[in-house]
Formats: structure tokens, C-alpha cells, sequence
């Protein structure tokens, strides 16, 4: 017992050390702070996988409490919210679980992470980030009205962009859901490229071409679509709620159509050049390619294209 308590100790100050560093260079550094929530969480995900729930709570208590005496107190929420999606990544490494549901985990503690900060933000500190946010666009786009002949853009573009981000804060719930599962994703494969090294142990997510959802998704989509033609401005509650239904729903009908490409190249034995170069031009040119690839999605999972191959 004693040497389990000593080596959980070394660790917690190891763990601790390491996010303290990594939060000071993110301050620091301003530009590392894109990349900040999902390394930040890496040494919660970490000590969790090591020691489960009860002593990884403690361990976010106290690193809550240390960050705060160096920083301030605004360091308390950012370092809970950071530190819950690791923790819940971590606990589910812990007990067994399988990738995708380690990644399901995570993705529901990043997401409670994230709403946690957003709500500290305005009740502790009065600021809330998503007005701040559209209050600068709108500054942005008077700024730039007088600019715009000369770019060769029209009015009617500018005013159509500026349109899109005036929905933003009705799609605050389906964008929080999204980066969750992104941030989530991420944070789990690096975690697992780390603990296979420190553990001795081959750790990976399940080859991508297997990965698949199941059918009752493309159910909620069309009950999504069906809801945007009933319910189509996001000034009523139901419109916003189907907004970002939709958002959502077409996001894993997205990730299906990616999916189904690696399982067409696994098939036929090819590169997976084609299913790589579309995952980095839908990142990129997300306008182009995301229409096409929620097609996609929508027939492997509706047809059950990826059965058939199977049967070919």
C-alpha cells in the first residue's frame, strides 16, 4: 500500500508539473492555445488511466487550486473544464473500456467541460464569450463594408457571410457537441500513442474502415430535415432545436462518408491515399466536400453499401 501511495504521489507532482508548464507556455504563447485544450488534458488522461475516478477527482481538485494561487482564480474553471474531458477519457482506459466508447466517454466530459467554463464565464466573471465573439464580428464587418468594392465582393456576399454568423449563438449547443467529440478524438489518440509507450502496451482505435453508426442515426437526421422545412428560422425554440439537430445529425452522417471510403479502399486493396486526401480537402474546402460526403453517409448507412461489398 505504501508504495502504491508513493508511486501515486510521484505521478500526481510528475502530471501536475506537466500541466502547470504546458498552461503557463499556453499563456505565454498565445498561438499555442489552439492545440491547448487537447494537450492540456493529456496529463488528466494520463493519471486517470492510472489511478480511475476517485483519486483523479482529487488530483483535479488540488491542480485547480495550485493553478489558481499562480494565476488567479479564472485559472479554476479553465483547469475543470480542461481536466474533466481527460478524467472521463482516462477512467474509461481504466476500466476496459472499448476505443469508441472511451471516445463516447470523452467526448460527454469534454462537453460538460465545455458548458461548465462557458456558464463560469458568465455568472462568475459577467462575460459572455459568444456575444463578445459577434460583437467584434459586427465591428469587423462595418470596418470592412467600405473595403468591400474594392475586394470585388458585393453587398449581397457580404451581407449573406454576415447573416451565417448572426445564427451563431443558436448554434452554440451543436457546436459544443462537435468539438467535443473532435477534442475527444484527438485527445484519446495522442493518449494512446503516449500510454503505449509508457505502458509497454499496443493501444489503438479499431482499423477506421470498421467504424460505422448505427441506422437509428439516419433516422434522427431526416427527423431533423423534416423539422428545419416545419420550423425553418431560428427565432422560434423549436427552430433552433432543429438547427441544430440537423447540425449535428448531418456532422455523423459526414464521418460516415469519410468511414465508408476507407472501407471501399480496404476492400479493394488500395492505398488509403483517396480516403486520406478527403478527410484533409473536407477539413479545408469543408464548402465543397462536406455536401457530397453526408450523401455518402446517408446511402452506406440507408442501402448498407458496406455489406455489400462484403457479399461482392
Amino acid at each position: 500500500m505504501k508504495m502504491k501511495s508513493s508511486s501515486m504521489l510521484r505521478q500526481s507532482l510528475l502530471y501536475g508539473g506537466v500541466y502547470i508548464l504546458l498552461l503557463l507556455l499556453t499563456i505565454v504563447i498565445p498561438v499555442l492555445s489552439i492545440f491547448s485544450m487537447v494537450v492540456l488534458a493529456l496529463p488528466f488522461f494520463l493519471f486517470a488511466a492510472k489511478h480511475g475516478w476517485k483519486q483523479s477527482l482529487l488530483f483535479i481538485a488540488l491542480l485547480s487550486i495550485i493553478s489558481m494561487l499562480i494565476l488567479g482564480f479564472v485559472a479554476i474553471p479553465v483547469t475543470l473544464s480542461i481536466g474533466v474531458g481527460g478524467i472521463f477519457l482516462g477512467a474509461a482506459l481504466h476500466h476496459e473500456r472499448s476505443p469508441y466508447e472511451a471516445w463516447a466517454q470523452g467526448a460527454v466530459g469534454y462537453l460538460i467541460g465545455i458548458v461548465s467554463f462557458y456558464l463560469s464565464m458568465i455568472f462568475l466573471f459577467n462575460l459572455n464569450l459568444v456575444e463578445a465573439f459577434q460583437s467584434m464580428l459586427d465591428e469587423a464587418f462595418q470596418s470592412t463594408e467600405s473595403m468591400v468594392s474594392d475586394m470585388g465582393i458585393s453587398e449581397e456576399q457580404l451581407s449573406i457571410v454576415q447573416a451565417q454568423f448572426e445564427n451563431l449563438p443558436s448554434m452554440l449547443p451543436s457546436v459544443m457537441a462537435i468539438s467535443s467529440i473532435v477534442f475527444s478524438f484527438i485527445t484519446l489518440w495522442l493518449g494512446f500513442r503516449i500510454q503505449s509507450k509508457i505502458e509497454k502496451q499496443t493501444l489503438r482505435f479499431p482499423p477506421v474502415h470498421q467504424f460505422t453508426f448505427p441506422k437509428s442515426v439516419l433516422w434522427y437526421y431526416f427527423i431533423a430535415v423534416l423539422l428545419t422545412w416545419v420550423f425553418p428560422t431560428t427565432e422560434e425554440y423549436m427552430g433552433v432545436v432543429a438547427q441544430n439537430m440537423y447540425t449535428l445529425t448531418g456532422f455523423f452522417m459526414i464521418l460516415q462518408g469519410l468511414s465508408y471510403l476507407f472501407a471501399l479502399t480496404h476492400h479493394k486493396k488500395r492505398s488509403n491515399a483517396l480516403p486520406i486526401t478527403a478527410v484533409v480537402l473536407t477539413l479545408l474546402f469543408p464548402y465543397l466536400l462536406v455536401f457530397p460526403m453526408r450523401i455518402l453517409g446517408i446511402i452506406d448507412l440507408g442501402f448498407s453499401l458496406r455489406e455489400r461489398l462484403g457479399k461482392q
